[in-house]
Formats: C-alpha cells, structure tokens, sequence
C-alpha cells in the first residue's frame, strides 16, 4: 500500500475542511449573492484601513467621524464602536461583519476622492462602505465636508435591521390599538406589553423598571401651522401632561429645555415628516428622563397631524440601541389601508441636517 507524505494529507485535510465549511455557510467567492448572516454587534464598524495611515492624521480624521456623538443624548455616547484592520489581513471571515468601511488611498489609481457603497456584498445584512481617494489629506477633507453623510449610511443601515426585525417580530395588541385609535399601524418592539388609550391618543409601555421604552402616538386637527421646534414642542408638552403621568401624584412628562433638535425625514411615498429629537423630564415630582424622538406628518387630506414618538429611560446606562430599536418602530407608522410594511422604506430614507436650538 502506498502512503501519502504527511504534508499532502494534510493539505488534502485542510482543503476538505474548507469545502465542507464553505457549504456549511454559503462562500460565494467574494461579492454576488450571499447565505451567510453577516456577524457583529449592533452599531459596531470595522475600519480597513493601512495600519500607518491608521495612526496618522487621515485616519484620527476618519474614526472620529465614526465616533461622533449621538445627537440629543443625556450622557455623551458615540454613533458607532469602532475596530480596525489591515488591508493585508482584512480576509475570511472578517468580511462577514456587518458593517465595514474601506479606506483606499492611491494617487496612481485615484484622482479624486469617490464614495460607494454596496449592501449584501459578502454576507446578508450587511453594507460595504468604500472610499477612494488620492491621499490622506483629500480624505481629510472628504471627512470635513461629506463626513456626515458616510456616518449616516451607517446608522441608516443600523436603523433598517431594526426595521428588518420589527416587520415580524412586533406587538401585534399594539398594532390593533393604533389603528383603533388614530387609524395608523404601528410595528412596535414585542415586549410592549401595557397601555392606555385617550381622545385619539395611545400611550404604549414595556412598563420595565429601568431599562424602560415608552412610545406615543396622536391625531390633531391641523389648520396650516407650520412644524416649528416651538410649535412642536408645545403641542407635545400638552398632550404629555393630559396623558402621561409621573410616578407621584400630580407629576407628568415635559419636554426639557436642554437640547432640542429638527430635520426633515423623507420616506419614498409618504408625506414629508419633521423629526424633533431631544430629552424628557418629570415636572412636579421625580427624577425619571432621558431621550426622545418623534415624528411628526401631515395626512393626505391636509386636515390632520399625526405624531408618533419613542422615548426611553434608563438610568446610568448606554441607550443608544435602545433608542434606536424604538426608533426604527416610528417608520412603521403607516395608513390602516397599508397592512405591510418593509424595512427597504427605511434602508432608502433621507434627511436634512439637523438644525440645533
């Protein structure tokens, strides 16, 4: 009997482990369709990037545009957790993470800076990020004047997982109840378990103790008011105070006059939404607060506004993907004529800049 030299089993062995792992999890042989579950943790990038120009200016430039804060938060929290790789060793299953920014610079290949992305490259739910560019420091200014808008394709593809979840995983009781109330379907996280209904006002709560999501939708009369911060805000504190009370008795939720913030939100085949975002407190009693977003739209009809918003409170803790799971449950809020909702609404979503007050 012959016998096989011990380097040729082995390479026989590694290669036949290859295979059959590649079967198990879908290899494609790089870009294409993909089986493969992209892998990494909510609101978590990976840099590819050339480990000297990592610890450069170019790339400080490049991960703090991927460290900004989350607007509108009551401790500082940054938009993105950050890790970084060669270029060299930027292979195997490094390629299934969910969210991956690539960072090229070649002055013999590039002559000025592009940005592309591309969704589902190597692995399902997942976006490639990629910037092109001559030299460090036209991706400095890259990251001056557009370093917003490649951070937003982040946090939007971050927002449409959510949304992909929400669409079968959501409070059905919740559902039924806004479309009882206000006549909108509402895809709200499944553990919202209590509520309270008013004159076209539903209140809805997971009712934890600590790490505690609240959201609240409403229908007003609309007679041509433009959607201001103040306007906004004052609308909000008024049904707060009808329909929220604080822990103690003669206490409600208000909106705090610390940080508040406006955009405009533009979903493909719905009426123009403006987002205000900002913090809650107790008046009258208590300690609770924390951060809110809202959604505010006018109907078809141009007679009626409707407001939906996510607020949660959690105490001394991170709340950036709680707020963000919530959030993405606001782009749900659709017509009772819409039964189905997709997450792709949400991947294809714009915004103004934020303006600050």
């Amino acid at each position: 009997m012959q016998t096989i030299p011990v380097m040729k089993q082995l390479a026989k062995i590694t290669l036949l482990l290859a295979t059959l792992l590649c079967t198990l999890i879908g290899c494609t042989g790089g870009g294409g369709s993909t089986f493969t579950q992209a892998s990494g943790k909510p609101n978590e990038v990976m840099l590819v990037m050339d480990r000297d120009l990592l610890a450069d200016s170019v790339g400080r430039a490049v991960k703090e545009m991927l460290r900004s804060y989350v607007p509108a938060m009551p401790q500082i929290e940054e938009q993105m957790d950050v890790t970084t790789v060669d270029p060299t060793d930027f292979d195997s299953f490094l390629r299934y993470v969910r969210n991956i920014l690539i960072v090229d610079i070649d002055a013999e290949r590039y002559s000025k800076n592009s940005v592309k992305y591309a969704y589902d490259q190597w692995a399902h739910g997942q976006i490639v990020v990629t910037i092109q560019s001559p030299a460090p420091d036209s991706v400095c200014a890259l990251m001056q004047d557009r370093g917003r808008g490649v951070l937003n394709l982040f946090v939007r593809h971050e927002l449409a997982l959510q949304a992909s979840n929400l669409m079968t995983n959501f409070s059905r009781q919740a559902d039924e109840l806004a479309v009882k109330t206000i006549g909108y379907h509402l895809n709200a996280p499944e553990d919202i378990v209590s509520y309270k209904v008013g004159k076209s006002c539903l209140w809805l709560s997971n009712n934890a103790m600590r790490r505690r999501t609240d959201m609240l939708l409403y229908k007003v009369p609309y007679h041509g008011e433009a959607l201001t911060m103040p306007y906004l805000v004052a609308l909000r504190d008024s049904v707060l105070k009808a329909n929220v009370p604080g822990p103690i008795e003669g206490s409600h939720a208000v909106t705090a006059p610390h940080i508040l913030m406006t955009r405009q939100v533009a979903i493909e085949g719905q009426p123009l939404r403006t987002e205000l975002r900002g913090l809650w407190e107790l008046r009258g009693g208590g300690s609770m607060g924390g951060p809110f977003v809202q959604h505010a739209f006018v109907t078809p009809k141009g007679d009626e506004l409707v407001v939906a918003e996510s607020f949660v409170y959690h105490p001394n803790e991170a709340k950036r993907d709680i707020m963000q799971q919530v959030e993405a449950a606001l782009f749900s809020v659709r017509p009772d004529t819409v039964a189905q909702w997709s997450a792709d609404e949400v991947a294809q979503v714009r915004w103004t800049a934020y303006t600050t007050y």
